[in-house]
């Protein structure tokens, strides 16, 4: 739980404006401070209430987290008190400044794409060289997360907070994760992926993807057919899935929009340029989810011609793909 707060912690102060505050001393990463709010101060105090094993079966958080399959999932419960007091503590005052300061922080924590921020975890045993290990996503749901309550001390109406309490997701990688053996033509769609999205977008063809960066494209093979043509030639045909996640605001859509194009355009994949092997792009399709506001999905399926199929078949043998191969 330390990375994860320190990681939540970091990016506060680092956007301490943002959340309203006027500077790192006003956030206080810990349930109940000792300190006296001063008069005519503000602070922001944060509190993991409850931490439990999270783990849906879609897998992906709904879609708002990249993650691989190899991974551990949790769930907390997290409390942001926005705590104000009246510039002269004799007098109450009213709830403007302790509300403004909340919609501050309501606003940072909802992110560009309105179902909530993501940001990165890290592993901070070396502080002065924290590693990238997971990523926080907090809920935004207008019927689940977050939770609002209003608090006025009876004795001292000089205080006044308003408390927002955040279902947070968030992951990290299993220590040892299993390797497996690739499959070039989910590799060949990879470089081909990179070069068609160009530069700022994160592409990985591997079965258990360490991304975390946005906007990201994950492929997957998910199954593989064979089919006989004539006694010495057989049609080898691959399904592979994309999952195209965003960073702004319907750059998931725009970027399933551009894979397609780009499949559609060019009708075969370089598998292996040396030997001119190519494979032929059949049935590309794209999904956007009408719930989804970071993630979309590319389907496309690869054939090859080839009088060698159990070359393939042997390959596939070895990789454990999420569909059946036939």
């Amino acid at each position: 739980m330390y990375n994860t707060m320190t990681s939540i912690r970091n990016y506060v102060v680092n956007h301490a404006s943002t959340f309203g505050l006027a500077s790192a001393d006003d956030l206080k990463v810990i349930g109940k401070t000792k300190q006296t709010l001063p008069d005519g101060a503000k602070w922001l105090i944060i509190n993991a209430i409850k931490t439990v094993p999270n783990n849906p079966s879609d897998g992906l958080f709904g879609g708002f987290l990249i993650t691989g399959a190899k991974m551990e999932r949790f769930l907390t419960q997290m409390r942001f008190e926005v705590k104000t007091r009246s510039p002269d503590s004799n007098n109450d005052f009213l709830w403007d400044t302790a509300q403004q300061f909340r919609d501050k922080v309501y606003n940072a924590l909802k992110g560009s794409q309105q179902s909530g921020l993501v940001l990165p975890r890290y592993d901070w045993t070396q502080p002065e060289n924290p590693v990238k290990a997971g990523e926080i996503w907090f809920e935004v749901n207008p019927a689940t997360s977050p939770v609002e309550e209003i608090l006025e001390d009876p004795n001292d109406p000089a205080n006044k907070s308003i408390l927002l309490t955040y279902n947070v997701h968030w992951w990290i990688s299993s220590p040892t994760p299993e390797v497996r053996e690739s499959d070039p033509w989910l590799e060949a769609l990879g470089l081909w992926t990179k070069s068609e999205l160009g530069e700022g977008w994160a592409v990985s063809d591997s079965a258990y993807p360490q991304v975390s960066e946005r906007p990201a494209v994950i492929w997957s093979l998910v199954g593989i057919s064979t089919k006989q043509i004539t006694s010495s030639l057989f049609e080898v045909s691959k399904k592979f899935t994309a999952e195209v996640f965003g960073l702004l605001p319907n750059q998931h859509s725009s970027g399933c929009r551009a894979i397609m194009e780009g499949l559609s355009r060019d009708v075969k994949i370089a598998l292996d340029t040396i030997n001119k092997k190519y494979a032929t792009v059949v049935t590309p399709q794209m999904e956007i989810p009408l719930n989804s506001i970071s993630k979309g999905q590319v389907t496309v399926t690869l054939t090859e011609k080839t009088s060698r199929p159990q070359e393939e078949i042997a390959l596939m043998m070895k990789i454990k793909t999420e569909g059946s191969w036939q």
